[in-house]
């Protein structure tokens, strides 16, 4: 697992937090998300769009390189005061519901890591997966390899 695993989530200002569009047909929350880390600084995160009621039977794989830092949290209220100023989903069904894929721009917790190697710590993100059950963030390298996957395979 790569340094950084931290249970507690930084809340960052609002206003910081931009859409992440890496696939097309992103227009609902996610329910849940599974992930597997494979060494090399390389993690594979699959997003069940497919356990949303009356969503499509398809998921979203994204390949990261370039981990720096990983860390997974169930507790939404680091991210409840800022919901109102979160990406929306466009569609007019989940238009309440928070954008699934975020970056964040100037990120205290991207900084902090730059501050004590910023060798390494140049040319990543601060990106948020966020689902209806918990939030993960990463420090990893933007580009990325996303693929809609049968969630029955």
């Amino acid at each position: 697992m790569p340094s950084g695993l931290l249970v507690s989530l930084t809340v960052v200002e609002a206003g910081r937090y931009h859409r992440w569009q890496i696939a097309k047909d992103i227009d609902s929350p996610c329910a849940d998300l599974s992930y597997s880390y494979t060494g090399a600084n390389t993690l594979a995160v699959t997003m069940h769009y497919s356990r949303v009621v009356d969503r499509p039977e398809r998921d979203l794989v994204i390949w990261f390189t370039g981990v720096l830092a990983f860390r997974w949290d169930t507790d939404w209220s680091a991210l409840l005061e800022l919901s109102e100023s979160l990406p929306k989903c466009s569609s007019e069904r989940w238009a309440t519901s928070t954008f699934p894929l975020l970056t964040v721009d100037r990120s205290q917790w991207l900084l902090s890591y730059a501050s004590r190697d910023p060798v390494e710590a140049l040319g990543r993100k601060h990106i948020v997966l966020v689902t209806l059950n918990g939030i993960c963030e990463l420090l990893a390298l933007p580009k990325v390899v996303a693929t809609w996957v049968n969630a029955n395979s």
